[in-house]
């Protein structure tokens, strides 16, 4: 039952509340790889081909996720680059599911059909989207588009749960209504998030700054339609982003930047303490913001527990605009309203 796992890990957030040295990896994301077929305009896939020459083996991903279970983990999130490029992918969410865990990939939709049979056992698979045809290819690729509806198509036939996620740009905040559109029509949920990017000085899966900065929407307009999403699921829309993530962005200082040294509404951070992400070389980080600022912990090394006890945080980060990270320090803060949506989208 993919719920089991789900409630494990609630025991174990409720200890972490009461606790402050509980330290655990309930959470986490591993990037299988670095190769993608896709050509996102907000992506540093440039420098991700050119330096990442190791990938972690089948092998290896098995011993971390056993390591894994051992210190703790109960939610496993798979992704890439695009992780259905491993022919190894449905061992490997095998062996999680095996393990007891809760499995989710994020994906551009690209294989699926030919590859849907490995993915019978995912718990859930993040679809991106990006708006109507010509905007979602203008921004992702030609032919991409058509990607994510074949995807959808197959995975609708097969009954495995899936959700969209859309990156919010200047190319498709008229869009908000055609994906919810579209996820009503398939009955699921969609996700939207901030366009993310560092400085000329990082080298990860991000772009720098120039190289979106005509990507970004103007303060006005993001606001504007956050505030539409969030009277779009008080009407009972299909928006899975959680209304206190919406509410949380909306009041975000700068969506120049990433994180910030101040604390929002009372909001822990719980990386590097009960979730944290692992690269396709096997590094560990307690978040991923640190890829590319911070040295990995090496988790051939020293193990999974040890990686997770040595990983540090970055300096001046109490909190982020980044949705993975957001939506689980909401959960494992325990607010209510965020754990209820989730468990609904489930």
């Amino acid at each position: 039952m993919k719920l089991k796992p789900l409630f494990y890990g609630g025991i174990k957030v409720l200890h972490a509340n009461i606790f402050d040295k509980y330290k655990m990896p309930l959470g986490v994301y591993i990037a299988l790889t670095e190769r993608c077929p896709n050509r996102c305009v907000y992506c540093n896939y440039e420098v991700l081909r050119k330096n990442k020459k190791y990938e972690i083996t089948t092998g290896d991903v098995f011993n971390i996720i056993a390591q894994l279970k051992q210190a703790g983990t109960e939610k496993l999130h798979l992704s890439g680059g695009e992780p259905l490029i491993r022919d190894d992918l449905g061992k490997i969410i095998d062996y999680a599911k095996s393990k007891g865990m809760f499995v989710g990939i994020s994906c551009s939709g690209i294989y699926i059909p030919e590859k849907v049979e490995m993915l019978k056992n995912v718990d859930v698979i993040l679809l991106s989207l990006d708006g109507e045809e010509k905007i979602h290819d203008e921004l992702r690729g030609r032919s991409s588009f058509k990607y994510v509806m074949d995807a959808m198509d197959v995975l609708k036939k097969n009954k495995i749960t899936f959700w969209t996620n859309t990156v919010l740009t200047k190319k498709n905040l008229s869009s908000v209504d055609f994906i919810l559109d579209l996820a009503e029509k398939n009955n699921t949920y969609a996700n939207f998030i901030l366009l993310q990017h560092h400085g000329p000085e990082y080298e990860n899966n991000l772009p720098t700054f120039d190289k979106i900065k005509n990507l970004i929407p103007d303060k006005k307009d993001l606001q504007s339609v956050l505030k539409y999403l969030l009277l779009r699921k008080k009407q009972g829309k299909r928006v899975g982003s959680t209304k206190e993530y919406l509410e949380f962005l909306l009041n975000w200082d700068d969506y120049n930047m990433l994180y910030s040294d101040k604390t929002y509404n009372g909001i822990k951070c719980w990386a590097g303490r009960l979730f944290c992400h692992i690269d396709s070389q096997g590094l560990l980080y307690a978040c991923g913001l640190n890829m590319g600022k911070i040295s990995g912990i090496d988790i051939k090394s020293l193990g999974v527990k040890k990686a997770m006890e040595q990983a540090p945080r970055l300096k001046n980060c109490n909190s982020c605009s980044v949705s993975c990270n957001l939506e689980n320090n909401l959960i494992f803060s325990l607010n209510l309203s965020s754990i209820f949506n989730w468990l609904k989208k489930l």
